[in-house]
């Protein structure tokens, strides 16, 4: 079962994620093996925090309703994947090294496979979560 350190709550700053109810974003339905260590417990609004010790392996084709940004750790590897709407939805295949990111935009078509373990932390967050704050810093009334 998932454990959820209470270090992570106070690490991203829970006041400014407290404020919606809906459900949280999540990566893990996604992935052959669930996280190892999470931040539902800790009721964040608008994100959640996953970290994952995965064998090679790859998603299944997928279309998130939020945003992923994946932070990977440890040893290097190579990626292969393919979003529909990047590259023509050509295959690419990228080495990723310890601390490199790979963004998941929301609703777009995206699938990725691995030959060796990795491990990875996800961040998911939800749109309106992005929304509010880049409407705030760029002071302007609505964001596309």
């Amino acid at each position: 079962m998932p454990r959820s350190p209470s270090n992570l709550q106070s690490d991203f700053g829970q006041s400014q994620l407290n404020h919606h109810s809906d459900a949280l974003p999540q990566f893990s339905n996604h992935l052959p093996i669930p996280p190892v260590l999470t931040s539902y417990e800790a009721r964040w609004s608008y994100a959640s925090l996953e970290f994952y010790s995965q064998p090679a392996g790859e998603t299944p084709k997928l279309c998130l309703d939020h945003y992923a940004i994946g932070i990977y750790l440890g040893q290097g590897f190579q990626l292969e994947h393919q979003m529909d709407e990047v590259a023509k939805g050509r295959l690419q295949k990228d080495f990723y090294f310890n601390g490199g990111l790979t963004l998941i935009p929301m609703h777009y078509s995206y699938w990725g496979r691995w030959q060796q373990p990795i491990e990875a932390m996800m961040l998911n967050l939800q749109s309106d979560l992005l929304l509010r704050n880049a409407a705030e810093i760029l002071a302007v009334e609505q964001v596309e």
